[in-house]
Parts: C-alpha cells; sequence; structure tokens
C-alpha cells in the first residue's frame, strides 16, 4: 500500500519534468531588458501628446521629443508652433525644431 502511495504520489512530477530544462535564466534575462527611455502622454478633445526623452542626468543637455497627433484621426501635426517656459526660471531657454 505504501509503495502505491509513493508511486502515485510521483506520478503528477514524472508527468510534468522535461528535460531539466532551466527556465529561471529566461526570466532573469526577461527581467533585466529595460526601456531605454521614458514616456510621458496626455490629449485633449482635438489632439494628443507623446513625450519621450532619455533618463535624466544633473548638468547634462537633454533632448526631449514630443510627438503631436490629432486625436480621431492619429495624423501627425507638423504645423505646431511650440512656446515653452519653466515656472522655475523664467530666464531659461529652450531651443524647439521639427
Amino acid at each position: 500500500m505504501k509503495q502505491l502511495f509513493i508511486i502515485l504520489c510521483l506520478i503528477p512530477s514524472i508527468i510534468f519534468a522535461h528535460g531539466d530544462e532551466d527556465h529561471g535564466a529566461a526570466k532573469q534575462s526577461e527581467s533585466k531588458k529595460t526601456q531605454s527611455y521614458f514616456s510621458s502622454e496626455t490629449n485633449t478633445t482635438q489632439y494628443e501628446f507623446l513625450l519621450k526623452y532619455q533618463p535624466i542626468k544633473v548638468n547634462e543637455e537633454v533632448n526631449l521629443k514630443l510627438y503631436i497627433s490629432e486625436f480621431n484621426s492619429n495624423k501627425p501635426v507638423d504645423s505646431a508652433k511650440l512656446k515653452i517656459s519653466t515656472l522655475e526660471d523664467n530666464n531659461i531657454i529652450f531651443e524647439v525644431s521639427q
């Protein structure tokens, strides 16, 4: 009776065994994949805005990419004129180019 009980307990492990594959390494490498940029998005009733940027470091130049599209059609907006300012310092100058 004991032998039958042991065999019945081992059956699930025999059925689900699959050649000593280690899936732990695959899961670990997937978790190490990181995004190379950050993003922020918002929308209005007319437009969608997507801002992409690299990690920001102190005292280094930062490049931000702003994508503007029409909300209903998702067509890019080519003729937008941007005026960017900051609440902290009005003397900061932002260069904007298409």
